[in-house]
C-alpha cells in the first residue's frame, strides 16, 4: 500500500514537472490560469493520495480556450509559482487596458443639439389678376328698311295706321315664278277692291264693315312671288293652298289676329275660284283670278264684280261661316255654305254677273238670334264703318 502511494506521487510530481517544463514562445502570453489553479494553496509535502484516487488528467496538456471576456469579471492576480515549478513569465499586458470591475464607462457625449434651422420665409403668393372678359359688342338689331311708300311695291307689312293688336285683313298679291305681273298692288287695282268690299259690307249691314289694315290712309298690300311655275305647283300638290300655306309662314305673314287676303293671279285646280279656312291660328283666304274663274275686279266705280265677291266670301269662311247650327247649312263637301238662295255670298258656287247679298233672311250667319251659333256680327273683323 505504501508503495503504491509513493508511486502516485512519483507521478504526479513528473506530470507537474513536464508541464511547468513547457515553453511559452516569447511574447506570446500563455494561457491564462482558471479560477481553480488561482487559489490552489502551495503543497509543502506530497499528500498521500487516497488508494481511489483517480489520476489527475492534467497530465494531458488541453489548451485553455479563451474565456470570453465578462465585462464585470477581475483578472486573476498572477499565481504563486509551486516550488518546483518554473515561475510562467507574467504576459505582458495588452495594451489596452481590459476595463474593471468598477471602472466606469465613459459617459456618451452630450449630443450638441442641431440649431434649428430658421425658416426660410415663403412668400405670400399673389392672387393671380382674374382676366377681364374683353368686352363683346352688342350687335346693333338690323335696322328695320323703312316702309316702301304707297305706289311702291312692298314685301312686307307696313307699320299700321291703327292699333297693330286689332284684328285686320291684310291683303297680298301673289304671284307664281311664271305668272304674268299685272301689277294690281301698285296700279291701284287692288286697293279699289278693297274699298268696293267695304262699300259693299256697310250698305249691307247698314253701318258695319270688315276692317282692313292700312297705311297712310289706304290698303297695304304686301307683294310676293312664288319660287315655283305654276304648273309645277299643280303637278307637285294638284294645289297652291298649302304652299301659299308655307310661304306666309316663312316670309313673316303669320300674325294670330290678321286674315291674309290673297289674289293670286295664277292657275289653280280645275273649277276652284277660291279657298279659305284655318289653319292653326292663321287665317288664309285666296282668290283666283285666272283660268275659268272670272278675275275681273271692281273698277273705279267702286262696284264690286265676281273676283272681289270671291275675295268676301273666302274671308267669312276664315272667321266662322257658315256655322253648323245654321238653319240653312249644307254639309257633306260643300261643308261651310248655304243652300237657301243664289244670291247669297255664302252660296258655295260662283254666280257670274249677279249682285250679292249677305246671308239672305238675317237667320243663318250675320245678324242672327239663335241662341249659341256664331254671328259673324260679333266678330272682331267687323266694325262699325268710318265716318266719311
Amino acid at each position: 500500500m505504501k508503495l503504491l502511494l509513493i508511486a502516485a506521487l512519483i507521478l504526479t510530481t513528473v506530470a507537474a514537472c513536464s508541464n511547468g517544463d513547457a515553453a511559452t514562445p516569447a511574447g506570446v502570453p500563455g494561457p491564462v490560469p482558471t479560477a481553480l489553479e488561482a487559489t490552489a494553496a502551495p503543497v509543502p509535502s506530497p499528500t498521500p493520495v487516497p488508494p481511489t484516487a483517480t489520476p489527475v488528467p492534467a497530465a494531458t496538456p488541453v489548451p485553455v480556450p479563451t474565456p470570453t471576456p465578462v465585462p464585470t469579471a477581475t483578472p486573476a492576480p498572477t499565481a504563486t509559482p509551486s516550488p518546483t515549478a518554473t515561475p510562467v513569465p507574467t504576459p505582458t499586458p495588452a495594451p489596452t487596458a481590459t476595463p474593471t470591475a468598477t471602472s466606469t464607462p465613459p459617459p456618451s457625449p452630450t449630443p450638441t443639439p442641431s440649431p434649428t434651422p430658421t425658416p426660410t420665409p415663403t412668400a405670400t403668393p399673389q392672387p393671380t389678376a382674374t382676366p377681364l372678359p374683353t368686352p363683346t359688342a352688342t350687335p346693333l338689331p338690323t335696322p328695320t328698311p323703312p316702309p316702301a311708300p304707297l305706289g311702291e311695291r312692298s314685301f312686307a307689312d307696313r307699320p299700321d295706321d291703327d292699333d297693330p293688336l286689332l284684328h285686320k285683313i291684310h291683303v297680298v298679291y301673289l304671284l307664281a315664278s311664271d305668272s304674268a305681273d299685272l301689277e294690281r298692288d301698285t296700279n291701284g287695282s287692288i286697293a279699289r277692291s278693297v274699298k268696293a268690299i267695304q262699300s259693299w259690307f256697310d250698305g249691307q249691314t247698314g253701318g258695319r264693315t270688315l276692317r282692313f289694315d292700312t297705311f297712310q290712309g289706304e290698303p297695304d298690300v304686301s307683294f310676293i312671288k312664288l319660287d315655283k311655275g305654276e304648273f309645277q305647283i299643280l303637278r307637285e300638290d294638284s294645289s297652291p293652298w298649302r304652299l301659299i300655306q308655307s310661304e306666309l309662314r316663312l316670309r313673316g305673314f303669320d300674325r294670330p289676329n290678321r286674315v291674309y287676303a290673297i289674289y293670286y293671279d295664277g292657275l289653280s285646280e280645275p273649277n276652284v275660284c277660291g279657298r279659305g279656312g284655318t289653319t292653326g291660328d292663321r287665317k288664309i283666304a285666296v282668290a283666283h283670278l285666272t283660268r275659268s274663274c272670272p278675275g275681273s275686279l271692281a273698277g273705279f266705280d267702286l262696284k264690286p264684280k265676281d273676283a272681289d265677291y270671291t275675295i268676301i266670301h273666302e274671308v267669312l269662311h276664315t272667321i266662322g261661316a257658315v256655322p253648323s247650327c245654321a238653319p240653312n247649312f249644307v254639309g257633306d263637301g260643300l261643308r261651310g255654305h248655304i243652300d237657301d238662295h243664289k244670291a247669297d255670298i255664302m252660296w258655295p258656287f260662283v254666280v257670274p254677273d249677279t249682285f250679292r247679298r249677305l246671308d239672305v233672311g238675317r237667320n243663318d250667319y250675320f245678324d242672327h238670334d239663335i241662341e249659341g251659333c256664331t254671328d259673324l256680327a260679333d266678330s272682331p273683323f267687323v266694325m262699325v264703318s268710318p265716318v266719311e
